[in-house]
């Protein structure tokens, strides 16, 4: 049984309207200081057999929310 996790930083730019992805944090909390918005992903994906696989992917934005702490 494989398991394996990672985090996906999306980044936007409303100014130019771009976006682009990252797996670094500290370069999304600079885009997010700099006024972007970042969305952060947590896929997990779980191979219980060769034949089957299951995602999950939970996201939460960082813009516009009174919860979002920059130590986590």
């Amino acid at each position: 049984m494989d398991v394996d996790t990672y985090t996906v930083y999306e980044i936007i730019e409303p100014v130019a309207n771009k976006s682009f992805t990252t797996k670094e944090r500290h370069m999304a909390l600079a885009q997010w200081k700099d006024g972007d918005m970042v969305f952060e992903r947590h896929f997990t994906v779980h191979s219980p057999t060769p034949y089957t696989q299951t995602y999950m992917v939970i996201g939460r934005q960082w813009h516009n929310n009174p919860d979002f702490r920059e130590e986590d």
